[in-house]
């Protein structure tokens, strides 16, 4: 037995000299929001605009989350108004079944006399038999949906009981607001037939990359392995302009500690401060299980052989990934 830990570090990533542009003036329609659900090409990309969260939280510091209602008028609970353009991306609550009972959920858009949504919190979450189908409704942790709702003029999410005040908790509603020359075109009820083919895309788009795994490129612009002993640090670096499209990584012994201890660092454009600094296994999801608990998705993953983040990352002036072993775990040698 011995304090040090012989960590091998595999880093693998794919440059492509793909440029990405935001397209100019395009109207943002659902059919629009729900085509970034199902591509990465947009996010290095950079807009002008503002996205916040609209939420329910102590105060005070504690766990009371679900007692922090600040706008309730009389049997109403507005959870979010706010002018647009915008959209809405993500609603999220707490809970769902007899707590809620009785409580409606009600989106207007546009200042409409009409909600779009006026529906039974139950329902509305209800990912089985409700409006919005899974996985864009799910209840996988928390009850909540990303499915998106677009607003050209205002947004109005409140929650409804003539009776009592069965609220639930924990209420986030995320949305992003525009300059307003940008043209948004506002959700209506219910969605036509582009837009339910579209829908049906995203769903199918999400389902098989929750269920397989990407393949892995025929060949791979830059391959490192290295060992590094507790307290040394490995480092990577790439020159010119580009964008990382996929990136693996393998670590061995692939245990919690050794992902939480391992650190990655990574530099852009020649800058002498990390843009990210960040417990190896926290990055790709697995810090906490290893590759006990597998998972897929468009971004992330661990397979049995090792992690995979498909964000594309782009640089100017070069990027530099350093990996420090700041673990002290007693393995067999």
């Amino acid at each position: 037995m011995g304090k040090n830990v012989n960590c091998l570090v595999a880093f693998f990533c794919l440059i492509s000299a793909k440029s990405v542009f935001a397209a100019q003036n395009e109207t943002r329609n659902l059919e629009y929001f729900l085509h970034q659900l199902r591509s990465v090409e947009h996010m290095p990309v950079l807009e002008n605009s503002r996205t916040a969260m609209s939420s329910t939280y102590d105060r005070s510091g504690d766990n009371g989350d679900n007692n922090d209602f600040k706008n309730i008028i009389g049997r109403r609970n507005i959870l979010l108004d706010v002018n647009g353009p915008g959209c809405i991306h993500r609603i999220f609550t707490g809970v769902v079944g007899k707590e809620i009972a009785g409580t409606n959920i009600q989106i207007f858009l546009d200042d409409s006399p009409t909600a779009v949504f006026d529906l039974p919190i139950n329902k509305f979450f209800d990912y089985k038999n409700g409006p919005i189908p899974y996985p864009l409704v799910f209840h996988k942790t928390y009850p909540g949906t990303l499915f998106p709702i677009p607003f050209a003029k205002h947004c109005l999410v409140q929650l409804v009981n003539d009776q009592n005040d069965n609220w639930g908790n924990y209420w986030q509603v995320t949305y992003t607001i525009y300059p307003p020359q940008t043209i948004v075109e506002s959700l209506h009820w219910p969605l036509t037939d582009s837009e339910n083919k579209e829908l049906q895309t995203v769903r199918h788009e999400w389902l098989n990359a929750e269920a397989n795994a990407p393949t892995p490129p025929s060949k791979w612009s830059i391959e490192n392995r290295s060992s590094i002993r507790p307290g040394k640090t490995s480092g990577i670096s790439i020159k010119g302009t580009n964008i990382i499209r996929e990136m693996r990584i393998s670590v061995k012994p692939n245990t919690p500690e050794v992902l939480r201890g391992v650190r990655m660092l990574i530099y852009w454009d020649g800058a002498d401060w990390p843009s990210v600094d960040v417990p190896l296994g926290y990055f790709f999801g697995n810090a906490d299980y290893g590759d006990k608990n597998p998972f897929n998705s468009l971004l992330l993953g661990v397979t049995g052989e090792d992690a995979y983040s498909k964000f594309p990352m782009p640089f100017a002036k070069g990027a530099v990934f350093k990996f420090t072993n700041e673990s002290n775990v007693e393995v067999e040698k």
